[in-house]
């Protein structure tokens, strides 16, 4: 969740990285109170200096989707190596089927 720090500033902003999560835990208003004060008390940095995801640590699997989901040409480049290789593997077998030498 962003927002600005102040009006003549656009380019500062306070921000967090599991507003969600942590909307989602305060169920009263007195911890929904505090949550929004924890939140303008953050010093206000500049968005590309802003740490995201220090809270959250991720596996293997979830590293590896993301990197994908992030450069959505490689999926079309994997998706034509997997193609390559099944067609290899397809003409391999015929090779055989056919009762070629060894």
């Amino acid at each position: 969740m962003m927002r600005p720090s102040n009006v003549g500033d656009s380019s500062i902003y306070r921000s967090t990285d599991n507003a969600r999560t942590e909307i989602m835990k305060a169920t009263d208003k007195e911890s929904k109170k505090a949550l929004v004060k924890s939140w303008l008390e953050k010093e206000a940095v500049p968005i590309d200096q802003a740490e995201f995801n220090t809270g959250m640590s991720r596996g293997p699997l979830m590293k590896a989707l993301m990197f994908f989901v992030n450069r959505p040409v490689y999926i079309f480049g994997l998706y034509y190596l997997i193609k390559q290789g099944l067609k290899y593997l397809d003409e391999l077998g015929q090779d055989e089927s056919e009762g070629g030498e060894l």
